[in-house]
């Protein structure tokens, strides 16, 4: 084996331990980083996004755990803002009956076994027309395919 051939080898073993690496080719190495966001509960976290800005609140009940909470982070202060299936459910078809005026877009996934902290992005047309935006972080912890618990840090303008 030429050290060219070594290197080739070195560098394919190296690749293939890295998640999201693939081996294409058995005439040469060619390896693909996947820069998707991860599956399982960052996408169940994507879905509920998308369900918001879809303006669908039944579709986000039914991604809610029963006991769900969700929880605003200020300082050392942390606050339930609404607790319950049932109630935070109730208080999003309120806010959507009027139509929705927002979209989000997360960003920055980090998933940790059940937790997925985001950058959430939220945007909209300011009384002016123009275009307004904030972003915070998010952890959102996943039980049993369900989101169970939201952290929401202050927003960033």
């Amino acid at each position: 084996m030429t050290s060219k051939h070594k290197i080739a080898s070195m560098a394919l073993a190296v690749l293939m331990a890295l998640p999201g690496c693939i081996y294409i080719s058995a005439d040469s190495v060619t390896a693909t980083i996947d820069t998707r966001e991860p599956t399982g509960a960052a996408e169940i976290v994507a879905d509920y996004v998308e369900l918001n800005n879809a303006c669908d609140a039944a579709g986000m009940a039914r991604l809610m755990h029963e006991d769900i909470e969700w929880l605003n982070i200020s300082g050392d202060t942390v606050s339930t803002v609404s607790s319950g299936k049932d109630t935070l459910s109730a208080e999003l078809a309120s806010y959507m009956s009027n139509g929705c005026s927002t979209q989000s877009a997360l960003s920055d996934f980090s998933v940790n076994g059940p937790y997925v902290a985001v950058t959430e992005t939220v945007s909209w047309k300011g009384r002016d027309g123009a275009e307004q935006s904030q972003s915070a972080t998010s952890v959102y912890e996943i039980e049993n395919g369900l989101i169970r618990r939201v952290w929401y840090f202050p927003e960033v303008r």
